[in-house]
């Protein structure tokens, strides 16, 4: 519980600076927003298979082909508290606190209590985990939700292998495919960290296999309708140009090291909230090469630790491996943000080395207790500089805190108007900050096609009278619509 309050304290200093919603931390709620005031069909961009019509109402189900709409869901019935805009982010906090205590749940279960405490407290002040769940941008939130799901439910499998609790721990891993479909590449991970660390002991007979795999099926339901309907759209998507990449591995692989580390000390991604400075590279690949090290010696099987633990350290070593793989050789696009999903894997290796390193009696004891004690120090400096960041600044570019006055603006002066929106980026947190007050159009879509002539669609949609809005030249996401837009 010291871990959570911790973990809370430092979620509040910097959730408390309120910077502006981020266009991709808005799109995962700005349906729960539509939903809650409106029946038809959403007035902002998705594709036609994202939502069903049920009932006579639409209801959302995925967000973008890769990331279900299991947030929005969640936050609707807090929608008689507030608007959603104001409990996302401290729902989305304690979305990371639930994580933080069922894995320290299934860790003191199945290690010992040390463990657990340990595990959870570096969890606690980690500052990429702190602020990736408050500003959720990138669904790490729900992750953590369903991983914390999943390990209160394995913590109970494990005591009694019931079919009721092997269907219900399915059900949780479905859920976390359809919240990010990358969750998938999580479970391939594990099944091959289990198989590695515990062998013949984690068979089960034929009929609790149907019933997880049954349970997995329902969780993941909306995603397997989603692609029923659209014939693949998220296979389709993940092919595109816009997410993947043609870079080769060889260049590709250093960098995302280069993101592992920086992930591990500070999201670099996250510190542009507030203008903050990129961690250092040399400074971010210290703590991979710990983490490598303390791979290795989990290892090591000459030690005294009980059977039950050896087990679980080798299967999260395979487990992290594995999964640093499969981002590693990945040809999506990645970014930082893409592999704070490590972190806990990567905090328990850790935990798991320096129990290991002092039984074998090698001398990391003072070693190991000194590195925690400058983590525990410097984490917190990190968390504490973000808030200092954010109060000072109120967020810069596409975090500014600007967005809610331009909301207010414009939703007093142009009423009823529709907006016409020029560059990406302003669309979803327009629409959620006035809580659905502001309808627009996205006009921008292959704007760089025939950039030389002034179409027809784009003289009439900016004719006389129309509104329309885009962002600084600085902060510019796309040169092509606001060179249209200064040609017509």
């Amino acid at each position: 519980m010291a871990a959570i309050a911790v973990y809370l304290l430092l979620a509040l200093s910097i959730g408390a600076q309120r910077p502006g919603f981020n266009y991709d931390e808005a799109i995962q709620i700005h349906g729960a927003v539509h939903m809650l005031h409106s029946g038809g069909p959403p007035p902002f961009a998705h594709d036609p298979w994202s939502w069903l019509e049920i009932g006579g109402r639409h209801w959302q189900v995925m967000v973008v082909p890769y990331v279900g709409a299991l947030k929005s869901y969640l936050l609707m019935p807090f929608a008689l508290i507030a608007p959603v805009y104001q409990i996302a982010r401290p729902l989305s906090a304690l979305f990371g606190a639930f994580g933080i205590w069922a894995l320290g749940i299934l860790l003191k279960r199945e290690i010992d209590e040390s463990m657990a405490a340990l595990t959870c407290l570096v969890m606690a002040v980690q500052p990429s985990y702190v602020a990736e769940n408050v500003f959720d941008y990138s669904a790490l939130a729900s992750w953590m939700l369903v991983l914390g799901l999943a390990a209160l439910q394995l913590s109970r499998v494990l005591q009694r292998r019931s079919d009721l609790n092997l269907l219900l721990l399915g059900l949780a891993l479905g859920v976390g495919v359809w919240a990010r479909v990358n969750f998938a590449w999580l479970l391939m991970a594990a099944a091959a960290g289990v198989l590695v660390g515990f062998g013949r002991r984690v068979w089960l007979p034929l009929r609790q296999w149907f019933m997880m795999g049954t349970g997995m099926v329902a969780g993941a339901a909306p995603l397997l309708v989603y692609e029923w309907i659209s014939r693949g759209a998220t296979w389709r998507a993940l092919s595109a140009d816009t997410i993947a990449t043609s870079q080769p591995l060889v260049q590709l692989i250093p960098l995302r090291v280069l993101f592992m580390g920086r992930a591990f000390v500070s999201d670099s991604e996250m510190r542009r909230i507030w203008g903050g400075p990129s961690v250092p590279a040399g400074l971010a690949l210290l703590p991979v090469v710990l983490v490598a090290c303390c791979c290795l010696l989990c290892w090591i099987p000459r030690d005294d630790a009980a059977e039950n633990e050896i087990a679980w350290r080798r299967a999260t070593v395979v487990t992290f491996l594995v999964l640093s793989a499969q981002i590693f050789l990945s040809k999506l696009r990645v970014n930082e943000h893409h592999v704070d999903c490590l972190l806990p894997l990567a905090i328990a290796i850790v935990i798991f080395a320096f129990r290991a390193g002092i039984r074998m009696r090698i001398q990391v004891r003072t070693l190991g207790q000194a590195m925690l004690g400058l983590y525990l120090v410097v984490s917190p400096w990190y968390n504490v500089s973000a808030a200092r960041g954010l109060a000072e600044s109120g967020g810069v570019s596409r975090w500014s805190n600007g967005i809610s006055s331009v909301a207010t603006g414009l939703a007093h002066d142009y009423a009823g108007r529709r907006i016409q929106i020029v560059d990406w980026g302003l669309q979803n947190n327009l629409f959620v900050v006035s809580d659905g007050q502001i309808k627009s159009n996205e006009i921008f879509w292959g704007a760089a096609a025939n950039l030389n002539s002034a179409s027809r669609q784009w003289k009439e949609a900016l004719a006389p009278g129309m509104c329309s809005f885009l962002t600084p030249r600085e902060t510019n996401f796309t040169q092509a619509s606001p060179m249209r837009f200064a040609k017509c």
